[in-house]
């Protein structure tokens, strides 16, 4: 041993704290995922003289009987001293890596295509959208934008500032079939030039794209051309859509199973709440009511069906009503969304963002009935934004919290590609679909227009070439130095230019809002993700959050 040694941590090297039972983790956002926690007592909390570095004589008198060596081997091999990887280079690896392995799977997942594909010929009646490919293949998805009409007048609805003219001159488009075609004719070139073969995934956007009359006709006429077409290319289909709710009958229901699609509904639950937050564009007629009976309808009917709801503070502290209500009826899936009081440079009127405290304790208690559904019923309740951020806790961390610009992506009603459906604006304006080189330029997506797993931790410059810009003096909030940026990822760049214009103010991903209250946000955020990580370590094997997660994610 060699006591003259200097040690210190790296920057990337974060400790959670369990400040109840006198504990902390130390871990590595250098790692692409941990593969274990390991867990410090409180008189071992001198370890944390690496942070600001230390001489290993001195820690040696800190602990005797020889532990500091066996401390130093286990840092040493999980990278605690290596120099912080730089961001752009860590996440390039990552996605690398990623297009690699799947690459890898062609000839497995060719073998599994082949066999389904001689099923479909043999009884074309069964679209190929109900055929699913196997676990672990490359998918794309994609929100395709087939109009911006809408029958309701969300309050809080930031998309149609997306379509110019804006607002004061609604354009009520409708996608029309050539742009159709050339979607699925490039979006196809670039699953098998990126990974041979795959599967893409199309998730109806809009406006309402079940909307009856045009959109609707529209949108069978989609589903049956991608279904055909990805059975001709030899691509896997899915199909998603986000539906209001607001118009289900019998013919749509008949489609929806037909097509196997997963039906998402946008229903800000409870019923009375969806009636204030999503009403009818020009009608008094009660949209929750209406939206409550069709979700019914769909449960009934056994489509593949789940929820989300916008949480404001109408909703804040009514989340556990509603999951209780509708896991009786069937459902088994819901998000709920904290609402973004700023779009666009506006404040939304008349409502507000949910207060987090609020927000968070309401979450927490709407889990500890989704253990005890599961424990009671064995029923498997996905529960957003828990769910993902216990199966990030299963997983070991997570530094890519989402594909955007990457694995994702958003087409407008006249075919213009975005990599964020949350803003179709030109900072994330892509190509058109005919553009001759198309291929090229989603092969060369800048980084500002992607979500970079570790943007947060970049020098603001980075992805802010603006000198001028507020974030450069008014950012309170830095992840690099958060402890549990491995869960949380940082914040969302997409839903910053929303609200403020730039990628850089660093409001947390599950409660942003204005970055004045940003850092109490991050601090409710911080607490609900400690609080899901420690429940989780502290369970045992047989405890229902163990089976729970085993279930869902293994």
């Amino acid at each position: 041993m060699d006591f003259q040694s200097f040690l210190k941590f790296s920057p990337a090297v974060k400790c959670i704290e369990d400040f109840k039972n006198k504990r902390f983790i130390l871990i590595s956002c250098n790692n692409e995922k941990l593969d274990y926690y390991p867990i410090f007592k409180e008189n071992e909390r001198d370890l944390l003289y690496l942070n600001k570095g230390i001489f290993q004589k001195d820690l040696q008198e800190m602990f005797p009987n020889n532990k500091v060596d066996e401390y130093i081997k286990f840092f040493q091999r999980n990278g605690y001293f290596d120099p912080l990887q730089d961001g752009l280079d860590f996440t390039d690896k990552i996605r690398k890596n990623n297009d690699n392995h799947h690459r890898s799977m062609y000839n497995e997942i060719y073998r599994d295509m082949e066999n389904k594909l001689n099923s479909y010929y043999s009884d074309q009646s069964i679209p190929w959208s109900t055929y699913p490919a196997p676990s672990g293949t490359a998918n794309i998805e994609v929100s395709l934008f087939i109009t911006d009409i809408c029958n309701l007048q969300c309050r809080y609805c930031h998309v149609i500032d997306n379509i110019k003219p804006g607002p004061d001159q609604i354009s009520k488009k409708v996608m029309n079939q050539e742009t159709l075609e050339s979607f699925a004719k490039q979006f196809i070139a670039y699953i098998k030039d990126r990974f041979k073969t795959g599967c893409l995934t199309v998730c109806f956007f809009g406006g309402q794209p079940a909307l009856k009359g045009n959109v609707r006709r529209f949108l069978y006429n989609a589903a049956d051309y991608l279904s055909k077409k990805g059975a001709e290319e030899r691509v896997y289909i899915k199909l998603v859509i986000d539906d209001n709710g607001t118009q289900i009958d019998d013919e749509l229901i008949n489609f929806y199973k037909q097509y196997h699609f997963l039906v998402n509904i946008s229903f800000d639950a409870p019923e009375d709440v969806n009636s204030i937050q999503r009403p009818f564009l020009g009608s008094n007629r009660k949209s929750g009511v209406i939206v409550e009976s069709n979700l019914k309808k769909l449960l009934d009917n056994e489509v593949d069906v789940g929820v989300r709801a916008t949480v404001s503070n109408y909703n804040q502290n009514r989340i556990l009503e509603a999951v209780e209500k509708y896991s009786q009826w069937g459902l088994t899936a819901a998000a709920f969304i904290p609402m973004q009081d700023i779009a666009h440079g506006k404040k939304v009127f008349g409502m507000t963002s949910p207060e987090p405290e609020i927000f968070k304790d309401e979450l927490i208690k709407t889990f500890d009935f989704v253990l005890e559904l599961y424990e009671s019923k064995k029923v498997l309740f996905d529960f957003g934004p828990v769910t993902p951020l216990l199966h990030s806790i299963v997983l070991g961390g997570t530094n890519q919290p989402c594909g955007m610009g990457d694995l994702y992506f958003a087409i407008s009603p006249d075919g213009d590609v975005f990599t964020c459906h949350r803003d179709l604006i030109p900072e994330y304006f892509v190509s058109s679909l005919n553009n001759a080189e198309f291929l090229q330029k989603m092969n060369a997506i800048p980084e500002n227009q992607k979500c970079s797993s570790f943007y947060s931790l970049m020098d603001p410059n980075t992805l802010c070439s603006d000198q001028q810009c507020s974030c450069k003096e008014q950012q309170k909030i830095n992840c690099n130095e958060c402890e549990v940026l491995v869960f949380c990822g940082g914040a969302c760049p997409a839903a910053s230019v929303a609200q403020y214009g730039c990628v850089n103010w660093g409001v947390s991903i599950l409660l942003d809002s204005s970055p004045s209250l940003g850092e109490n946000r991050c601090r409710w955020s911080k607490e609900l993700i400690t609080h899901f990580l420690w429940q989780y370590l502290d369970a045992e094997n047989n405890s229902p959050i163990k089976q729970y997660a085993k279930a869902l994610f293994l």
